[in-house]
């Protein structure tokens, strides 16, 4: 099987509501360029100014143009490829030719100031990427590899950097999104809701915001095994609550809390009868796909259902000490992923060889399972000097569950 390659066309209706109350300062009339601050070397740089090759998408532009996953994220992106498997949270990622499909994961992905995802393959993490809804996004970053010290392990070919939106200790800010598009052949309308509230707890000192998030796309896939439309229902969803405190101007504390959810009733995959030698490969072991079923429609006996949930935590201290920055960075993550496969047409001939009364059906299923503590400890010399250096040290621990079990059926 591969990804569907089935052009969907979308008609995205955008609405919304906004109420900002800003700071007592004027503002200034005169319009000038945006700056783009990115931390790609763990310090806030104007990307000009970063010796490192990194692309920027604000998730402001991702939620304009309706995207919602990393196979649509990376269009905008040079050097980014995405191998969906037919749900969101299901991919594969390249960057510059180094995929992530491979012994451990070969492409890292942070959430603001820490990693998310196992460092080997045992939890599937190169299979399994963070893909998060862009509603509380601030942006997103694409370092290309290799990234060497400062990412460590699972960044060979680069890193996914997940920046999210910071709460403001300053502005009132209620932001409320709802969103509406049609599907070719989908059995209904999808629809994304999403919701945003930033508030100085203490004027200066305490910020904190909360924000929400739920997306449903319909299913357009018929499986003619079943006579079942519109299997490919999917769902995102999910909330954050960040806190920002400055007890004191040389200190920094922001702490957050992220569930997501991505549910799928069954992943989208193109089905091909056989196979056969690609002619001219010369030793090289390459096949060619053969009879593909029509556009839009398989033919299994039982649906492929993929659901991931991440529940995450951070914290992150920021002091200033004589020009000098020792930070803290602290995270703990609880990741679930399950997956179904109909694995007839592999496993279902060879049942009479194992003591079945001959051919019937495969069921395959795979439940993965990451709890990941890390902590890092940075001291950073100020910057504009003639060297610029940091120092750190980083650990994790890891705890990764893998559990596989399929399920025969007589033919009847």
């Amino acid at each position: 099987m591969a990804q569907h390659t089935r052009q969907a066309r979308q008609l995205i209706f955008l609405g919304g509501l906004a109420i900002v109350a800003a700071a007592a300062n004027a503002a200034d009339e005169n319009r000038t360029l945006d700056e783009i601050v990115v931390t790609a070397t763990k310090r806030a740089e104007n990307i000009q100014d970063v010796p490192v090759s990194v692309s920027v998408e604000t998730g402001q532009n991702l939620v304009d143009r309706g995207q919602s996953q990393l196979a649509d994220y990376a269009a905008y992106i040079p050097g980014f490829n995405v191998s969906n498997g037919g749900s969101p949270g299901l991919s594969a990622v390249t960057l510059r030719g180094i995929s992530s499909v491979t012994a451990t994961s070969a492409v890292g992905t942070y959430l603001d100031d820490t990693p998310v995802g196992a460092s080997s393959a045992w939890a599937n993490a190169n299979y399994t990427m963070l893909d998060l809804l862009p509603y509380d996004l601030d942006r997103l970053e694409v370092l290309r590899g290799p990234q060497g010290t400062l990412y460590g392990a699972g960044a060979m070919g680069g890193l996914i950097k997940y920046v999210m939106k910071s709460p403001s200790t300053t502005e009132y800010t209620g932001v409320i999104g709802v969103e509406g598009f049609s599907i070719d052949g989908a059995g209904s309308l999808g629809y994304g809701v999403s919701g945003r509230f930033t508030a100085p707890l203490i004027r200066n000192v305490l910020g904190v915001s909360l924000s929400v998030f739920d997306k449903h796309t319909p299913g357009w896939m018929t499986n003619l095994g079943t006579n079942q439309t519109h299997t490919n229902v999917a769902g995102q969803s999910g909330g954050r609550v960040a806190l920002n405190w400055t007890p004191s101007e040389n200190l920094t504390i922001k702490l957050a809390a992220l569930h997501s959810v991505v549910d799928s009733r069954d992943v989208a995959l193109r089905q091909y009868t056989t196979s056969v030698p690609a002619p001219n490969a010369g030793t090289a072991l390459l096949v060619v796909p053969q009879s593909p079923l029509p556009d839009g429609t398989e033919n299994v006996a039982f649906l492929s259902p993929y659901k991931q949930t991440l529940n995450y935590y951070s914290s992150t201290i920021d002091w200033n000490v004589n020009a000098f920055d020792v930070i803290s960075a602290t995270s703990w993550s609880s990741q679930r992923s399950f997956q179904g496969l109909d694995q007839t047409q592999q496993l279902g001939s060879i049942f009479g060889a194992l003591g079945g009364t001959g051919p019937g059906l495969a069921d395959f299923y795979s439940t993965f399972g990451l709890d990941k503590l890390t902590q890092e400890f940075r001291l950073v010399s100020p910057q504009g000097k003639t060297v610029d250096w940091l120092v750190g040290l980083f650990y994790t621990h890891e705890t990764s569950t893998n559990s596989q079990y399929g399920l025969g059926f007589n033919l009847d």
